[in-house]
């Protein structure tokens, strides 16, 4: 398919501008996105450190003490904010999890060495996660520990944001689409016009020139080269008619 001087103007330009579009919404929705989860890892880290300072261990398995705060209506609330701690020894075997994981328990991984975050779904809640390997004096594996919070508002967010980001840039580039093809259509109005002035010249009205655009620009500057090309044309259509005249004679 071929496409005309105007619209391929009108494409390239588009082209352009929806690129840095893209790029700009791409890096808003990464810096939100970004900020949104850096928020609960930060919070899922600082649960991370209180339930360390409650917790012993010696060479083999973990030690869970006695401690008030896993009492808190957070650890046992499901629907609102709720805040999920297991505790697994290097086997599987559950040594600990709050109230409110009820028979459920977090998927994980036995042979994590590293802190890691993910996201998961618990009672059709969507969770962010935080597991933790737990080290002995010996820096020695005896269990992990996995911290979820909820991540509901985050993920509502980024999906609105998703949707408004989405159906915003559709409608700039319907916007774009008919304003780069107006703008190009009158960018190349001079050209329609030097095109019309010259399908008009014959060897009948080779005197004729076509009209040079206000702007001194490009468009101008082709008009003069072929006003100078019909200059030429007509030298040397009157000299050639010169010779034939005296050649008859």
């Amino acid at each position: 398919m071929k496409f005309s001087f105007k619209k391929r103007i009108a494409f390239y330009n588009l082209f352009a501008i929806a690129s840095l579009t893209a790029v700009a919404f791409i890096a808003i929705y990464s810096v939100v996105y970004y900020t949104s989860y850096k928020h609960l890892d930060d919070d899922i880290t600082t649960e991370k450190n209180e339930v360390f300072a409650n917790l012993d261990w010696d060479d083999h398995q973990i030690i869970v003490n006695k401690m008030p705060e896993w009492q808190e209506a957070e650890h046992k609330q499901i629907e609102v904010n709720p805040t999920f701690i297991q505790i697994v020894d290097v086997n599987g075997n559950s040594v600990f999890k709050s109230v409110n994981l009820q028979d459920d328990h977090f998927l994980f991984n036995p042979k994590n060495t590293t802190v890691v975050f993910y996201n998961s779904t618990i009672n059709k809640q969507k969770i962010r996660q935080g597991q933790f390997p737990v080290f002995n004096d010996h820096h020695k594996i005896i269990g992990q520990l996995t911290i979820g919070i909820s991540q509901q508002e985050s993920y509502n967010v980024l999906h609105n944001l998703m949707i408004i980001l989405i159906s915003t840039y559709i409608i700039i580039l319907l916007m774009l689409y008919f304003i780069m093809s107006f703008v190009a259509s009158k960018a190349i109005a001079p050209i329609h016009q030097l095109i019309h002035s010259a399908s008009q010249i014959n060897y009948t009205n080779i005197n004729s020139r076509l009209p040079l655009p206000e702007n001194q620009d490009e468009i101008h500057q082709l008009a003069t080269t072929i006003n100078h090309l019909l200059t030429r044309l007509e030298n040397s259509f009157y000299q050639q008619k010169q010779f034939t005249s005296d050649a008859s004679h």
